[in-house]
Order: C-alpha cells, then structure tokens, then sequence
C-alpha cells in the first residue's frame, strides 16, 4: 500500500541575544535586519562581529562567517561558542563568588580588574569584569589594561539563560580573528552576503572614541569602508551595512551622497535610543525580491 506524509518545518524565528553586552549591538533590530536579507544566503559574512549577534541569529545555508578585529571581544566571544554552557556559567559564579563580586562594590570589581590587567588576562575574567562594568562597556588604556570603573550590574539569572541560549543557527560557522580589510572576497561563494556594522561616524560611543586602547573611527576610515564596500559591489557580490543617516540633528552626509552616486538601496529600519534618538538605516546593492 501507499502511504503518503505531509512533512513541515517550522522556521526557528527565535533571537538569541549574545550574552555580551557590547555597545552597537543590533538585537532588537534584528527582526527588522532579516526582512532586507536576500532569500537565498549560501555564506553570510558577519565582518564586523562585535558581539555576534547578527550572524550567530542568521540562517545561511553553507556557513557563517564571525570575523572581529578586537582580540579581547573575539576571544569572548570564542569562549561563548566554543565551551559547554553550564561550564561557563559556574566557571563565571566562582569568579564572582572569590572576588565577593556585587552591584557597586567598587573594592571588589577592582580587585578582579587588577587581577585580570597584572595576572590572569583570560576572556572569562574579562567577561565576568563586563558584567559589573559601568554600562557593561569594555575599555582600555594606551597600555592595554582595562579599565572602566564599576557600574549597577550582577551575574543576573537573565545573564545565565543567555549564556545558555546562545548558539549559532547555521550549520557551520567559522570565527576569524582580523580586520574587514584582510578579507579576501575572490575567495568566497558568489551567494555570500557580506554584513558590516561599523562604528557609527556620527554618533559618539566607547568604541569609536578612541579611548579603548584600539583604532578609534574618524572619516578615513569612514571613506575606507566605504570604497571596501565598493569593491564587494563592483566585484559582483552581495553587501549590506548598518549606519546612521542623521543623529542630534546632524547628517551623515559623505554616506548619504555615497548611496546617491552609486544608486544603492536605502531602507529606515527605526530609531533608536530614548535621550538622543539616532535613525537607523540598512544599506545594501541588492533587490530584496531577487529571483533564483
């Protein structure tokens, strides 16, 4: 006899907040972000990871792509990947259990930050440190030791559920430790989607201020990433950028005569922010309802 099935899947629309709490990071866009992707992603290149949030959530059919430039988040975000998640969690709890870690004890976050600056610089401490940092911001001096102050933060049970959460959706990944600069894009799937969320130009956070010990962003690299992005096109693949297009009332005009020149496709994705709200846009060189 013939016996016929109907088979269905159910499309995993969950978000997965990365459990680091880095600035720029794109978790409640995300929804948002997906709607603009293409409706076939072979290889999605997050080229600008930070926390991971994008790539990690996207489904691309062959493999995604996490490459970051800063060696302190990408060894974070490494340990988060990489290691079982109930591990992490109590390696985390005998941190802040041995340092007396609490919300604003001030003696105790110092502690751990010295600890990690002179003695144990490992991605579990420095994660442990982030989650009672001031507005749980990573930061460094010109000599490499961080150093924000301590903040109104705790190893919460949210943090906890994150951690255990926190996965890569596509079948394979990959993290590479580098600049966007250093990607070769001959070597890649013509299906490849190439994400990047730079620092915003126009806008003022710890990690385009300059102060972290790292590169900070100004107009040259503005420009650079601009004529990066070019090249993506120009070369026949697929690109797409977040960035903000006005800020307190101010425009991010190279960006904008940018898209003019070239005719690439702009989309408002929302504002963020409660005191000063910043337009949000996605940039990309691609139809939306491409055809295969």
């Amino acid at each position: 006899k013939l016996k016929e099935f109907i088979i269905y899947f159910r499309k995993d629309n969950e978000i997965n907040k990365s459990p680091l709490n880095y600035s720029g990071s794109k978790d409640e866009l995300l929804p948002t972000i997906f709607k603009y992707l293409p409706k076939h992603v072979g290889t999605f290149v997050d080229a600008m990871g930070g926390a991971f949030n994008v790539g990690a959530n996207v489904f691309a059919t062959d493999k995604v792509i996490y490459n970051e430039y800063n060696p302190y988040i990408f060894g974070i975000v490494e340990m988060l990947i990489n290691n079982d998640k109930e591990k992490i969690i109590n390696e985390v709890t005998e941190v802040v259990e041995k340092f007396g870690l609490e919300k604003k004890n001030k003696d105790a976050y110092l502690s751990l930050r010295d600890h990690y600056n002179y003695e144990e610089p490992t991605p579990l401490n420095l994660f442990t440190l982030h989650i009672y940092a001031f507005q749980n911001i990573i930061r460094f001096n010109s000599s490499q030791k961080m150093n924000t102050p301590v903040g109104n933060n705790e190893f919460s049970e949210g943090i906890k559920e994150r951690i255990r959460k926190f996965k890569i959706k596509s079948p394979k990944f990959e993290l590479r430790l580098g600049k966007y600069e250093e990607l070769v894009i001959e070597d890649f799937p013509k299906d490849t989607v190439f994400y990047f969320d730079p620092p915003y130009f126009i806008t003022n956070a710890e990690y385009n201020d300059g102060k972290r010990g790292l590169d900070g962003w100004d107009a040259d690299k503005e420009s650079a990433l601009l004529k990066f992005l070019l090249s993506i096109h120009q070369k026949g693949y697929k690109f797409m950028l977040s960035n903000v297009i006005e800020h307190k009332g101010k425009k991010h005009n190279l960006l904008i005569k940018w898209i003019n020149t070239h005719k690439f496709n702009l989309y408002d994705i929302g504002e963020t922010g409660i005191k000063y709200p910043r337009r949000e846009v996605l940039i990309t060189n691609y139809e939306i309802f491409e055809k295969y």
